[in-house]
């Protein structure tokens, strides 16, 4: 059984899919809210086959810069329903037990092999950072798969998989390599 993560903004894509977000996504382009409908709805027959298991990190949070029970009402209805938690978590506010604690200086190595050359000054470095941490979690969790829809993740992959073990996807690439 695959262990998939999702990056915070394929949970996204999948909230705004079944309506439940209120955020326009794609410029609300309804070909591709099809296209994508299509998708998860392939991702969930996957999942209910027991060809792979869907999860979040606890980096859900750091994303949106809240605790757990201040998330997105959309993002609670995600979860329990179509994702469930990755353990261990790492140990950024909030944790979950069991947690890892975190090793910054790997958090930041893999920030700099995906954004090299991101300064702390630079106005994305927390936003880099979000990402590097979300690879972290994926990673400490030994899970499969992380699918993004991250052009600078995805253009990493390479240095991701070699170096760090961490296998990155599309969601329609990781749909298209399970359903032939």
């Amino acid at each position: 059984m695959d262990k998939l993560t999702l990056d915070t903004n394929v949970l996204r894509d999948w909230s705004w899919v079944e309506g439940k977000i209120l955020e326009k996504r794609y410029n609300d382009d309804p070909s591709k809210r099809e296209s994508l409908k299509i998708l998860f709805s392939k991702l969930t027959k996957l999942r209910d086959e027991g060809i792979c298991e869907i999860g979040i990190t606890n980096q859900i949070c750091t994303d949106f810069e809240k605790d757990w029970n201040e998330l997105p009402t959309f993002i609670n209805e995600m979860i329990g329903s179509h994702v469930s938690y990755v353990l261990p978590s790492i140990s950024t506010l909030p944790m979950m037990l069991p947690f890892v604690l975190l090793d910054e200086d790997e958090v930041f190595s893999i920030l700099n092999d995906v954004f090299p050359g991101a300064k702390p000054e630079h106005k994305k470095f927390p936003s880099y950072k979000k990402d590097a941490l979300q690879l972290y979690a994926h990673k400490v969790a030994n899970r499969d798969v992380f699918l993004t829809s991250d052009e600078k993740i995805i253009l990493s992959r390479e240095i991701l998989f070699s170096k760090w073990k961490i296998k990155v996807m599309t969601l329609e690439e990781y749909i298209n390599n399970k359903v032939l």
